[in-house]
């Protein structure tokens, strides 16, 4: 099944979409999160966890994505290690949809650039970047 960009209509739901958020155990007054649901597309979620491993190893440039996923992994165990792929693999999902939604060029620190046509330091549009959730 082939789906369209704007088949979804918030982008956040991509996440879920591909299996890349915790299932919930409601009941009374507890709400555990558990492990990840794993629904959707296995293929283009192993993609997007391996592109997260990438950018949050030794080799991963630096971005706010980055940036990000080492203050979630902050903790040092290996839990948080894996919480935080599975946290910037959402967000990369997230990311892509609104990129691909707008057509505009990624920028690895959004809220940082210099526009240097004014000679000043206008900071680029960052209102795709803010409606996927992804914070500078």
């Amino acid at each position: 099944m082939r789906h369209q960009a704007g088949d979804f209509e918030r982008t956040r739901d991509i996440g879920a979409f591909l299996g890349l958020c915790p299932r919930r155990d409601q009941s009374g007054e507890t709400d555990k999160e558990l492990r990840i649901s794993k629904c959707g597309d296995r293929y283009l979620r192993r993609l997007l966890v391996s592109a997260a491993q990438y950018i949050l190893g030794p080799f991963g440039a630096d971005s706010a994505l980055r940036e990000h996923g080492l203050r979630l992994a902050q903790e040092g165990t290996a839990r948080a290690k894996k919480r935080a792929v599975v946290a910037v693999a959402r967000k990369l999902a997230v990311l892509l949809l609104t990129l691909w939604k707008s057509r505009e060029p990624y920028e690895s620190f959004p809220t940082m650039g210099v526009n240097l046509s004014d000679g000043g330091s206008a900071p680029p549009n960052p209102a795709p970047l803010a409606a996927a959730g992804v914070r500078g």
